[in-house]
């Protein structure tokens, strides 16, 4: 700045004085309606406009706007909608002229590596239809426990037949309006004989399949030929087929089914009353004798199920994902009861631990700054925000305030950015399906991993919210970048957490299968296994950054639900991802990988997307470290799987870069430090610590500071 002698030069140096007031107070009133304009929030959307390259089709013409994209149900209404869903307990796939089911008794029959997949048997055994002509018309309806399928006669619209799907129902229930029901078996001979009144009993091949069908008004079948049997006159009522299997007391079977087929679930909807409960209410129609509903739960319901009868005898069914038990009731309740997790870990970093951790943080962030980041993909930028707020917290942890402020400016700087900027691979708004999808992603299929197809979005946003979460949770009380951006980052939240059914840009629940427990994050692809999930722990994650930003915001409802999806998401992540061959789920040569790749709804890779080296596939269900991974890794399982990971990994001959060992270090560390220690345990932590000090290199979302921060906590 130019100095002036105002003795000898008072009227210039007045003038440019007054110029520089003038011009401040100018930039003052600019800043100000830059953040009434950009940043505050309004009824506009924050992103620009974008028309999706993907189209809703016919079979989805019956749904408003917002559509769905990630529900398990959503291949039945992509393409010619004719793909299998797995339907728990059956395969249910819609033909052009009816729907076809069947039980898959068997999994990896003739697979010959086990050990590398588990398969669904695709075999269908039943087909239902009718005599007059009609037509797949799509998806009729949804809500958050089912979807419902119509066909119609496009001459008589009074003549239809819809099936409500809903996971968990062993009984297929397909409700005819007008018209004249057949049943085939795919040229199998078969035999429908009667029981009693409405009741019959079909068996496929001779006997060796057999089902229960029930009808709720009074039906008669003509047969035709030796493989199909067709009703006798208009029918207007309900038909439902319920697998009876070969084993066990067939007469009590038949009499359970019986008893119960009356109560038809037809929708149902997901509740959370209190912090840690979750309901599922089933809507359901009587038919004759009021009877509760009979459903079939997961193994990992049974552990967080209240107030509801189990029924003490019925058939074994299984599914992908193991046994299924039967319960009785029209309302589950499911409660929680693991810890809340904030933003810091329960326990205090150890004195000791400290000067270390504070000396990773000086080198990774110098005092001069230099922070920026210059990425194009969405997700790793997410990832190296969700980095830096790391970092934050961290230095937070640590008493270092001026090194916190000065990464949390960062942070806004870079968020602020990011939500404004309108060149490269910004954000926009897809005025197709309902979302946020970047720029590039939403104009080719495979930039940012199928983004504009919505893969991955709450991977993907989950990290922008966790950043925005910290920057709130750390800045001060009068500080206005909350709500100065509040619109732009709830955006982002609402894309893949939204529960508002009153919110018409965004689908609820984007990802999230309530009855599975746990999100799909493959988006509108028809797969031959239909949904499928890789990173449970990026799942994870996300709903704790949205449970972590309703905290920042003192949103108090909004937290309840978040919390109550992340400890849903972590539950089935242990059963479902983290394997254990002495648990009944999955067979005992795929449980020994310690580990699944990728979790599908018919199948279990041993591999990942990007590879199927072993440090993949277990680093994949980690990263990123945080605290809500000390809940997520079962402590136990990690100490038991430790050997194996240990071996394929660390120790397995190959070259293993820095950024995945380091998540094996830091996983192992936490499973054999797990009291109490013996002297063999003792060594194998010095060891792990060991490696940890010789990494020379860091995955792009952890850090040096992080992996020292993870090490100080993991062993106490």
């Amino acid at each position: 700045m130019n100095e002036y002698n105002l003795s000898q030069n008072f009227g210039r140096a007045y003038k440019k004085l007054a110029r520089s007031i003038v011009s401040i107070f100018f930039l003052l009133s600019i800043f100000d309606i830059f953040y009434s304009v950009v940043a505050t929030p309004t009824n506009d959307i924050p992103f620009p406009n974008a028309e999706n390259r993907v189209k809703p089709g016919k079979l989805m013409s019956k749904l408003s706007f917002p559509l769905p994209t990630n529900k398990w149900w959503t291949t039945f209404g992509l393409g010619n909608g004719d793909k299998t869903v797995h339907v728990a307990p059956y395969l249910v796939k819609a033909s052009h002229n009816g729907l076809d089911f069947g039980y898959p008794e068997h999994q990896n029959t003739h697979h010959p590596n086990p050990e590398k997949f588990i398969i669904m048997d695709k075999a269908m055994h039943i087909s239902v239809s009718v005599k007059e002509p009609t037509s797949y018309s799509g998806l009729l309806s949804y809500d958050d426990l089912s979807a419902t399928l119509k066909w119609t006669n496009p001459t008589e619209n009074s003549q239809i037949f819809v099936a409500p799907l809903i996971k968990g129902s062993p009984y297929v229930s397909i409700k005819f309006a007008n018209l004249s029901p057949k049943i085939n078996a795919f040229g199998q001979d078969i035999n429908l004989y009667k029981k009693e009144n409405k009741y019959f009993i079909l068996e496929i091949g001779g006997g060796s399949n057999r089902w229960a069908v029930f009808a709720s008004h009074d039906i008669e079948f003509d047969r035709i030929g030796s493989g199909e049997y067709s009703s006798k006159h208009l029918y207007n009522g309900y038909l439902r087929f319920a697998y009876l299997g070969n084993s066990g007391n067939q007469a009590e079977t038949e009499n359970t089914f019986y008893k119960y087929s009356r109560t038809i679930p037809v929708g149902g909807s997901v509740g959370f009353p209190e912090n840690n409960i979750m309901t599922f209410q089933y809507n359901v129609e009587n038919f004759g004798q009021q009877e509760e509903l009979l459903l079939l739960c997961l193994t990992h319901h049974k552990q967080i199920l209240r107030n509801i009868y189990f029924l003490p005898s019925f058939p074994k069914f299984r599914t992908l994902k193991g046994p299924l038990f039967p319960v009785i009731g029209n309302k589950w309740e499911l409660v929680y009861t693991s810890e809340d997790v904030g933003f810091s870990y329960k326990k205090a970093l150890p004195e000791e631990t400290k000067s270390g951790i504070q000396r990773a943080l000086e080198e990774e962030v110098p005092s001069e700054g230099g922070l920026w980041i210059n990425e194009n993909s969405v997700y790793f930028k997410g990832k190296k925000l969700a980095r830096l707020a790391r970092l934050a917290l961290i230095a937070c942890e640590l008493g270092l305030h001026e090194k916190k402020t000065m990464i949390v400016n960062s942070l806004k700087s870079i968020m602020e950015t990011f939500y404004i900027d309108r060149s490269g691979n910004h954000l926009v708004y897809d005025t197709v399906w309902g979302g946020v999808c970047s720029k590039d992603g939403i104009s080719n299929p495979d930039a940012d991993f199928g983004n504009g197809d919505y893969n991955d979005h709450h991977f993907h946003y989950g990290y922008y919210v966790y950043a925005a979460a910290v920057i709130i949770h750390l800045s001060d009380a009068q500080d206005r970048w909350a709500t100065a951006w509040k619109h732009h980052t709830e955006y982002l939240l609402n894309d893949f957490a939204n529960f508002d059914s009153e919110n018409k840009k965004f689908i609820t629940f984007r990802h999230m299968d309530f009855y599975e427990g746990h999100s799909w994050a493959s988006g509108l692809y028809e797969f031959w296994d239909n949904k499928n999930q890789e990173s449970s722990s990026e799942s994870v994650n996300a709903y704790y950054a949205a449970y972590l930003y309703a905290l920042a915001t003192k949103n108090e409802q909004s937290a309840k639900i978040y919390n109550s999806l992340l400890k849903s998401e972590i539950l089935s992540t242990q059963y479902y991802w983290q394997t254990d061959p002495d648990k009944d789920i999955y067979n005992k040569k795929f449980s020994e990988n310690y580990a699944v790749g990728v979790l599908w709804d018919q199948k279990l890779d041993y591999s990942t997307w990007f590879g199927a080296n072993d440090e993949f596939i277990y680093g994949i269900q980690m990263l990123p470290f945080t605290p809500v991974t000390f809940s997520m890794l079962n402590r136990t399982w990690i100490q038991k799987a430790w050997p194996t990971i240990q071996s394929r990994t660390i120790y397995s001959g190959s070259r293993i870069i820095d950024e995945w060992k380091g998540f094996m270090y830091m996983a192992g560390l936490y499973g054999v430090s797990n009291p109490p220690l013996n002297q063999y345990n003792s060594c194998q932590v010095n060891n792990i610590k060991l490696g940890i000090r010789n990494l020379k290199a860091y995955d792009d979302g952890n850090s040096k500071t992080n992996t020292l921060w993870w090490t100080a906590l993991a062993t106490i």
